[in-house]
């Protein structure tokens, strides 16, 4: 479980199904992350009465930084992403960052769709190990298919 205002991750005793067969510990994956490769600067800020608030996020653009293992959006100057692991032909959503100031303006379901596109054009299956991930996967049902079956099992067993 990630802690969004220390942003360290509290590693549990809990694997993950990975392969039908195989299981990993999440330490197995989840290096020292600090800041999970994220924009430092998005940490701590709060939200400036005067400052811009988007209107709409057509001029958002989310790219795949491959090398950083994140897709990433720029928003005025500041970063928001979810950070990934590919293994095999699996991709482990880890964690979502949004700045303060951005935060309940879509930015975030933005960032998943892509990842989740992202993961049906390259077939991969997803191990939503962010609670923001397997949220968005419970509520839309058109993305469930992208999990084994097991680990849907899991996740529409879990209460919203």
């Amino acid at each position: 479980m990630c802690d969004v205002l220390t942003h360290e991750w509290s590693l549990s005793e809990r694997s993950v199904n990975i392969h039908e067969s195989e299981i990993f510990d999440e330490a197995a994956i989840l290096p020292s992350l600090g800041t999970y490769g994220l924009n430092p600067s998005i940490m701590g800020k709060s939200h400036e009465e005067n400052e811009p608030v988007m209107e709409s996020l057509d001029h958002v653009t989310v790219a795949n930084n491959e090398e950083a293992h994140r897709f990433e959006a720029r928003l005025a100057g500041e970063t928001a992403g979810i950070t990934y692991r590919r293994i095999g032909d699996q991709i482990v959503f880890l964690h979502t960052e949004v700045p303060a100031k951005f935060e309940g303006k879509g930015v975030a379901t933005k960032l998943v769709r892509t990842a989740l596109d992202f993961a049906r054009m390259n077939h991969l299956r997803v191990i939503p190990l962010c609670p923001f991930v397997a949220s968005y996967i419970r509520k839309h049902a058109e993305y469930q298919d992208l999990l084994s079956q097991s680990q849907r099992d899991r996740l529409l067993a879990e209460p919203n």
